[in-house]
């Protein structure tokens, strides 16, 4: 994956050399007009010295952070944004809408969504998200005219087990 800044902010990088996922940094200098019109509920901006001073999200809050990176995918890959461990366990922000497919060109915006129950507070520089590189299967769906088509030549023990039909020891 190469990347551009387009704004204040720490490069992607991962933390420790065997990481799966490269971090991604709330950037800094963050301004009203970078962040108005984006889709969001439940939240505010708070700004000091014409900069970002941090967003209070609260519960059950979304907010789109403009990620200050441009990404270029290798073909057959996608970037995934997915939640960092210490981040969503310690705050409850989790990751929303998070697939950068390998053609888009613009800069990547990071969807956060409070689950607690109380206001969290996010801050320019602070380690948000992490970003892994998937390899895509980009076969083309195939419609099956009948159930009996679909699995012909197919076993299964589970079925149609639903979730948790497998136990959980």
């Amino acid at each position: 994956m190469k990347f551009c800044k387009v704004r204040d902010v720490k490069s992607p990088a991962r933390a420790n050399m065997t990481d799966a996922g490269v971090d991604f940094f709330v950037p800094m200098n963050l301004e009203w007009d970078d962040l108005k019109g984006k889709p969001a509920e439940g939240h505010e901006y708070f700004f000091m010295n014409g900069g970002l001073d941090h967003i209070r999200l609260d519960p059950g809050g979304r907010c789109l952070i403009p990620s200050g990176i441009h990404v270029r995918l290798e073909p057959g890959t996608a970037l995934v944004l997915m939640n960092k461990g210490g981040v969503a366990s310690k705050t409850g922000l989790v990751v929303g809408a998070c697939v950068v497919d390998e053609d888009y060109m613009g800069e990547i915006h990071i969807s956060m969504i409070n689950t607690t129950n109380h206001s969290v507070k996010i801050e320019p520089g602070q380690k948000i998200v992490q970003g892994v590189i998937w390899d895509v299967n980009q076969s083309e769906p195939d419609d099956c005219n009948n159930l009996e088509d679909l699995y012909k030549d197919f076993e299964s023990t589970r079925g149609e087990g639903r979730l948790g039909s497998s136990g959980t020891k």
